[in-house]
């Protein structure tokens, strides 16, 4: 490819571009989603998961492509043994791009489920997690409590008609919906979930 240098006031025609510039391709092996409201100095937090109908939802921004074949989270504590769902929706709730379920859980430690090769491009994202039947399972969610990022006045949910970035969501009994509406969240504190991504 030859470089071309442009001068003040000439027309650019996309073919000019295309010859000078291209597409960054990078795609990542490994990505820890890092929650939307993101606090430094704020320590990660664990959450009970029990109750099949509840389901723990906050918004995540994945900054490169990626091609998923695991999902990872950390069990801090087991309080009844189970499996439990995660998945990844689009940013408006309306696409969801994997639910997977995870092996029974009955130790702490890194759980590991597969993932069937999805695709996720560069973007803002929702990650969503239940449980199973009767599970009660102890695992760690972003860390955020301090203004503008609680739910009594913050960014979290009171922008009106906008979607809530985190919080929880009603559903049927061990079922991760198809779809969902981020208006219909309840907003919470420590609702997005800590995982980690690999190829």
């Amino acid at each position: 490819m030859s470089l071309v240098t442009f001068t003040a006031g000439q027309t650019l025609a996309a073919a000019d571009l295309n010859n000078n510039f291209s597409e960054s391709t990078h795609t990542a092996l490994t990505i820890i989603p890092v929650t939307a409201t993101y606090e430094l100095n704020i320590a990660p937090q664990t959450g009970s998961t029990a109750g099949n109908t509840n389901a723990w939802v906050g918004q995540v921004v994945i900054p490169f492509k990626i091609t998923v074949n695991k999902i990872s989270i950390i069990v801090s504590l087991v309080g009844t043994a189970g499996t439990l769902d995660l998945s990844l929706y689009s940013e408006d709730g309306q696409t969801r791009l994997f639910s997977v379920t995870t092996a029974t859980i009955s130790a702490t430690g890194i759980i590991t489920t597969a993932v069937s090769s999805v695709v996720v491009q560069p973007g803002i994202y929702y990650i969503m997690l239940n449980p199973n039947d009767t599970a009660n399972i102890t695992t760690y969610f972003w860390g955020n409590q301090s203004n503008p990022f609680n739910v009594i006045s913050g960014f979290i949910k009171d922008v009106v008609s906008e979607p809530v970035i985190q919080g929880d969501l009603t559903i049927a009994a061990g079922t991760p919906p198809t779809t969902f509406s981020p208006i219909a969240l309840t907003a919470a504190l420590y609702k997005t979930l800590i995982c980690r991504l690999d190829n």
